[in-house]
């Protein structure tokens, strides 16, 4: 490489950080009041016999209960879950996930380095992908015990897709069902949450499913990029600060996504329904970040379901993957607003060169 063409590399980059130090671009989400939700937002609801229904038997009050098993304390059952990109452990103990290791990511570049962890818990914490029901007739805890026939998954090499179901029920009352579904080769899979009404009321269900991450108070972070709870709400991107989280405040309606970042890595929830959902943050003492996404409510008669369903993607910020995802997940990357159409452009360019040289320095090069 001769010494012009380093040069217009080096102050390329030097123009690419100066203009993110001094020209950050968060938009920090505003506390809003809860919005009162009518039955217009049951539009949501996945069940068969509509408005009829609710004439047949009252709705039960909300917050009527939160129903808790004798048993439900415990540490849980852990099941492996392992693909070709890579291993998860999920725990029966709020159907959550308890660990997701990518298998082609290294914290460092020494060879022995450990594979790089997405889930971050504090002690005693609940686990994320907890599903609540906090703003409705029945509520169960995050950290309920669920039961599954599974003890470990691996398709590795299927050529389908792998379902993993946890089950939790409380007799006369409610039976949720989470249902997880991984696919070959891809970072995201799907979750649909089944709540069963088995009570003789129609009941008003309202789903609040969590990404929860323990953020290290004395860890440096990099001024150069942006850690901690992100969203794309209304075709924008917000960024939250970390030291500025308390108590939980709530977005607008129309989330198409939202979850925790780092700088190279997002895990991200993306909800069935994006006009009728809301995100929010909050941090608690423990230095437990929280990111949630609250879906419309579900309208259930007795004896019929409503389903709350979701897309999670856990992965680097591979713009080709993200943009797979068709939410807009690639809005994640901030390139910078004013050098995004040299930058983008570029990146593909890279990219495909890697494709043939297995090389990104080699490619940068070129």
């Amino acid at each position: 490489m001769d010494k012009r063409t380093l040069l217009a590399v080096v102050l390329s980059l030097a123009l690419l950080m100066g203009y993110q130090y001094f020209f950050p671009n968060a938009r920090p989400l505003t506390p809003v009041k809860p919005v009162q939700n009518t039955e217009e937002s049951a539009v949501g609801a996945q069940v068969g016999t509509g408005d009829q229904a609710t004439q047949k038997a009252p709705i039960i009050e909300l917050q009527k209960s939160l129903v808790e098993k004798d048993g439900d304390k415990g540490t849980g059952k852990d099941i492996v879950v392992e693909g070709a990109l890579y291993k998860a452990i999920f725990n029966s103990r709020g159907a959550g996930l308890k660990s997701f290791k990518l298998k082609d990511y290294r914290k460092d570049l020494k060879k022995d380095s450990a594979l790089v962890e997405m889930v971050g818990i504090g002690q005693g914490a609940n686990y994320p992908l907890a599903s609540t029901f906090p703003e409705s007739s029945i509520n169960i805890p995050a950290d309920a015990i669920y039961e599954t026939s599974t003890d470990s998954i691996d398709f590795t090499n299927a050529a389908g897709a792998k379902e993993l179901v946890f089950s939790w029920s409380y007799p006369g009352a409610v039976r949720v069902d989470k249902v997880y579904t991984f696919y070959p080769e891809r970072y995201s899979f799907d979750l649909e949450v089944r709540v069963t009404n088995l009570s003789d009321d129609t009941i008003n269900e309202q789903a609040l499913l969590t990404w929860s991450q323990y953020v290290d108070p004395e860890g440096k972070g990099d001024k150069y990029s942006h850690e901690g709870p992100i969203s794309y709400v209304k075709n924008k991107t917000v960024t939250e600060k970390i030291k500025k989280l308390g108590e939980r405040k709530f977005s607008d309606p129309d989330v198409s996504w939202g979850g925790f970042e780092t700088k190279y890595f997002i895990s991200a929830m993306i909800p069935e329904q994006p006009s009728l959902t809301r995100f929010a943050v909050s941090k608690d003492s423990g230095n437990m970040v929280f990111a949630e996404l609250e879906g419309p409510k579900n309208i259930i008669p007795p004896g019929q379901s409503g389903t709350f369903r979701y897309a999670l993607y856990l992965g680097p910020k591979d713009h080709a993957r993200l943009q797979a995802q068709n939410v807009g997940l690639e809005n994640s990357i901030d390139f910078g607003s004013w050098v995004k159409w040299l930058a983008l452009p570029l990146l593909k360019a890279l990219n495909w060169i890697d494709t043939y040289v297995h090389n990104y320095g080699v490619a940068i090069i070129i």
